[in-house]
């Protein structure tokens, strides 16, 4: 795991350094595909395995979640103890909304995101399905259960405190990113790319 780590920082410095439009775009698949690999071990880690040690594991969860912007009391509460929990019911946090729950939003987002071979049968936007999922999930963790259900098609439960929880985790991942931009060298124009070039990467990734 520590290669991935090394592999993603020695991509982001290099960014600083090669200027030629194939590097930058090599650096994004290599960059993209570590970051990727740090979001599975966080999966795995946040299902109890790996490491036994439950400090450790919520030490090196928040660590990789953050490299791909995942609050991991958010991915705990929809992935672990909803989806798995309740895996193709109502009550699933994955499901596709049912008519009766439809909104603008909900319209809109599986129009954009999801396959549909009557309107958008080679929909290239489920590849980056990843991004808009954890902000979209992310931002309802914030919301009262009546608007969240606007934008989400099974609210999940969160307990309480949870909140201030995720809020939390947003400044661990903050603080991981400025960490990213400090092997930058403080170069916006080099970091915003990057972060968003692995960022789209790594969903494409873990779609295909």
């Amino acid at each position: 795991m520590l290669i991935h780590v090394g592999i993603a920082c020695l991509s982001f410095y290099l960014s600083n350094q090669w200027n030629a439009w194939w590097q930058i775009i090599l650096l994004f698949v290599v960059a993209g595909h570590s970051l990727t690999c740090m979001g599975f071990v966080a999966h795995e880690l946040s299902h109890g395995m790996i490491v036994k040690s439950k400090k450790w594991t919520a030490i090196l969860e928040r660590l990789f979640w953050s490299t791909v912007f995942v609050s991991p009391t958010m991915w705990r509460r929809t992935h672990n103890s909803t989806h798995h929990m309740h895996y193709s019911t109502i009550l699933d946090s994955d499901r596709m909304f049912v008519e009766e729950e439809a909104t603008k939003f909900k319209k809109w987002y599986a129009l954009l995101f999801y396959p549909n071979a009557e309107i958008f049968p080679w929909n290239p936007l489920v590849f980056l399905y990843q991004v808009p999922y954890f902000t979209r999930n992310t931002i309802a963790a914030f919301l009262p259960g009546k608007i969240a259900k606007k934008f989400v098609p099974s609210v999940p439960r969160y307990r309480s405190g949870d909140a201030w929880r995720v809020f939390r985790d947003i400044l661990i991942i903050l603080v991981v990113q400025f960490a990213f931009l400090a092997i930058c060298q403080f170069n916006w124009t080099v970091y915003l790319p990057m972060m968003i070039g692995t960022q789209l990467t790594s969903s494409v990734i873990v779609m295909a």
